[in-house]
Formats: structure tokens, sequence, C-alpha cells
């Protein structure tokens, strides 16, 4: 009887894990790259400005901060969960513009 039990506790204790487990869904990539003066064609250095995803980055994320070569990172729109997954339908009806 006792081997039973065990057997069923380990049964429920390995379907249990992947509500343990992290999820993470992507809604758009990570984007990188460069900014240069159209006349001069050297890098714009050391600038910061507003950059994101039209509608799917929040103000937080928008935040862009110009390296000395001119480069930037957008960072993706991302959701997480564990369990249920998050609704996803304010994701969907946007067209993917970077602003």
């Amino acid at each position: 009887m006792k081997k039973y039990i065990l057997f069923i506790y380990v049964i429920l204790s390995v379907l249990a894990l992947p509500a343990c487990t992290k999820n993470t869904l992507y809604f758009t990539p990570e984007v990188t790259g460069y900014i240069y003066d159209s006349k001069t064609h050297k890098p714009l250095s050391n600038q910061s400005g507003d950059m994101g995803f039209n509608g799917r980055t929040d103000s937080d994320n928008a935040k862009v901060n110009l390296k000395s070569d001119g480069n930037f990172t957008i960072p993706a729109v991302t959701a997480t969960y564990y369990f249920i997954k998050p609704d996803v339908k304010q994701y969907t009806n946007f067209p993917p513009e970077i602003f």
C-alpha cells in the first residue's frame, strides 16, 4: 500500500512541475541599430529619446540611450507567466511599426 501512495505522490509531483516553470511570450523581437547624422554621416552619440513598437511598448521601456558609436537597442515586448497564459488580444491588432 505504501508503494502505491508513493507512486501516486511521485506522479502528482511530476505533473505539477510545469506550473513552477516560468514561460515567456515574445510579441516583438529585440531591435538593435545605429543612428547617423544625414549630413555628416557620423554616428549620433550620447543622445536619448523614445523608441519602441507602436502601441506595444510601454512608456517605461520606450527610453533609448545612444552609445558613443550611435548604437541603440529596443527591448522586446514580452509577457511572462507560470501556468495560465495571459490575454494576448491587446497585442494582436497593432501594426508592427517602430516609433
